[in-house]
């Protein structure tokens, strides 16, 4: 009779335990995967609001009137326009600003400019035909771990036509 009822005793036990666990288990997986959700959505809105803090910043810098002048100001641009970008505070981690004149040439850049120009890059080509800002995103495995690179016209306002194009660079 006891070898029965410790039987009896462990089959209760069981049916009581085995739904708990499994319970428990479905809440823990829920509970974590509606945690990690909303982490991912806060880290989602905390790099939106950097790269829209510093297209932000592009956008102002390619239609202020210091940065047209300056294209023109070939003798004295370098007294005023490398201390103006290199004074910017991007919130992108490894994100710069390259200023570059009409035929292509970065001629000041927020950091050493990572290349002579833009003489290659079809999106600068566009920009100067359209006056249209253009985006470029190379992936991972071209020269780094990836870059979206937005050029902005920079309009000399007397002639009102397009002298060059404010790049900002981001990493991925």
């Amino acid at each position: 009779i006891t070898w029965v009822l410790a039987v009896g005793s462990l089959l209760i036990a069981a049916a009581i335990a085995v739904p708990a666990f499994l319970f428990s288990r479905h809440q823990l997986i829920d509970r974590t995967t509606a945690l990690l959700a909303a982490e991912a959505e806060r880290e989602r809105q905390r790099v939106e609001l950097r790269v829209a803090f510093d297209l932000s910043a592009a956008e102002s810098l390619a239609t202020n009137t210091v940065t047209s002048n300056a294209l023109a100001d070939s003798m004295g641009r370098d007294a005023y326009l490398v201390p103006l970008l290199r004074n910017q505070r991007l919130q992108v981690a490894g994100a710069r600003l390259e200023l570059a004149d009409y035929r292509g040439r970065v001629i000041a850049a927020s950091a050493v400019p990572e290349s002579s120009g833009y003489q290659q890059e079809p999106a600068f080509d566009r920009l100067m035909d359209s006056g249209i800002a253009q985006t470029v995103m190379s992936g991972p495995g071209d020269a780094d771990q990836g870059r979206l690179q937005v050029f902005l016209p920079v309009v000399y306002r007397l002639p009102g036509a397009v002298e060059g194009a404010l790049v900002l660079s981001m990493p991925l």
